[in-house]
């Protein structure tokens, strides 16, 4: 798989499981952003970190739920149904996060550093991990 794909939690599968992390998996079919499937666990190469300032704008005014943020790369592996061998850490990976409600950027946890870039994300049922986050 060489395209380029979107990756954002579903926030669906959160509310009815809010401690497990369900992606969902969005790429561009005959020309438009299409949702194709949902994984536990990802792992994204050459990623962006991606947020609609619009749209986290009127989450905060609605205070509802809605799209405004995903990491987008180059799926290296989709194992759906298969869960990782080895954990994020062990790879050197920190934790990442958004949140509309406290900044306009994703950033790593443990540091509170915004950040836009990084070589690869991590993507499990508990959370998101970045290697090399810039």
């Amino acid at each position: 798989m060489s395209a380029t794909y979107d990756i954002y939690r579903n926030l669906n599968k959160a509310r009815r499981e809010p401690t497990k992390h369900v992606w969902s998996l969005r790429t561009k079919v005959n020309g438009r952003p299409k949702v194709v499937g949902h994984s536990e666990d990802v792992i994204l190469t050459d990623v962006t970190f991606k947020v609609s300032e619009s749209t986290r704008q009127r989450v905060i005014a609605n205070k509802r739920k809605s799209v405004c943020a995903f990491v987008r790369g180059t799926i290296v592996d989709d194992m759906t149904g298969v869960r990782l061998m080895v954990s994020p850490a062990s790879c050197g990976a920190v934790r990442v996060s958004f949140n509309p409600y406290a900044s306009g950027s994703f950033y790593v946890c443990e540091t509170g550093q915004p950040i836009t870039r990084a070589d690869t994300v991590i993507f499990t049922v508990n959370g998101a991990y970045a290697i090399n986050p810039s």
